[in-house]
């Protein structure tokens, strides 16, 4: 689990991360893909694997704060997308944070996935205000939190790549 503020640089240390591993690419991205006159900021969630057809749907609006969510998208396809793994994959969460809090199956799956034996990389936002949702998931017995700031960036990468190393040598003895 990468925590970080905005900008600390968690989605590319997911990016160089995965691209480093031969396991099956699973789970789901969310990212700002378009941002209008106004400045709201249109949230999508796709599959981590771009080479799913997925199509990106809207999660939600912000603009300093959050605007909307659309909870269905989280419970449909966010579930979808975190049941669709493969034992020999990797599971990616980029990102966990507030606005999914409402959408029980998608939180409930979220947890689930943490219990099970696929690996998981993970980013969740510092948030200022406490979420009950995010501290039972930065509290669970198998997560490994790595706090990621502009100036660890390197050794954050280094220790990641470390523990990934056991998901591949466990990989090999199958």
């Amino acid at each position: 689990m990468i925590e970080g503020k905005k900008g600390a640089g968690k989605t590319t240390l997911i990016d160089r991360l995965i691209s480093e591993t031969n396991r099956r690419i699973c789970g789901y991205r969310t990212r700002i893909l378009k941002t209008d006159a106004e400045g709201y900021r249109h949230v999508y969630m796709y599959p981590a694997d771009k080479t799913d057809s997925t199509v990106p749907q809207e999660v939600g609006i912000t603009r300093r704060k959050v605007i909307s969510v659309n909870d269905q998208v989280f419970d449909d396809l966010g579930v979808k997308l975190l049941s669709d793994v493969n034992e020999d994959g990797v599971i990616v969460m980029d990102e966990i944070g507030y606005m999914e809090t409402d959408s029980e199956h998608f939180c409930r799956k979220v947890i689930e996935t943490f219990d099970g034996n696929i690996p998981v990389i993970a980013a969740i936002k510092v948030s200022e205000k406490e979420y009950r949702y995010l501290q039972l998931i930065k509290d669970h017995p198998k997560i490994y939190l790595l706090r990621l700031n502009e100036d660890n960036r390197e050794e954050v990468y280094e220790e990641a790549r470390r523990i990934m190393e056991t998901w591949e040598d466990r990989g090999k003895s199958r």
